[in-house]
């Protein structure tokens, strides 16, 4: 059974790589690929400094209290933040996904707001980056 879905899985992946017509690779950047790699290089200073806290606020001993951060700091930093991308590049793609462009203050900053979680290729804004030398 296990072969046979294995199999399976790996017909259907082939199938819908050779699918497609028209590869592109402007389809924006998912901010969370950006995000995420910092976010775990942060985690051992934050943890540190909160069990800190617990330590002097709640008479903690360090131990404990850094075990608790780390579990904490963890689980949001491995589950939430993954969750909270994707919750709102479902609402960035349902509602407000379309490029409106980067022309006044206004835009840029609804762009880099409410586009946040999927970033949108403006590609005039690109300065030359965009197009490969022949």
């Amino acid at each position: 059974m296990r072969v046979l879905l294995g199999r399976s899985a790996v017909l259907v992946a082939a199938i819908v790589l050779l699918w497609s017509a028209d590869a592109r690779a402007d389809i924006g950047l998912p901010m969370v690929a950006v995000y995420l790699p910092p976010a775990w290089l942060c985690f051992i200073p934050i943890v540190v400094l909160e069990a800190s806290v617990g330590v002097v606020r709640a008479k903690l001993p360090m131990p404990r209290a850094l075990i608790a951060q780390a579990v904490a700091n963890g689980l949001s930093t491995g589950v939430g933040l993954p969750v909270t991308w994707i919750v709102l590049a479902v609402i960035q793609l349902n509602c407000c996904g379309g490029a409106i462009g980067l022309d006044s203050l206004a835009k840029r900053a609804y762009a880099v707001t409410i586009q946040a979680p999927w970033l949108i290729p403006y590609e005039s804004d690109l300065g030359g980056w965009s197009r490969l030398p022949s």
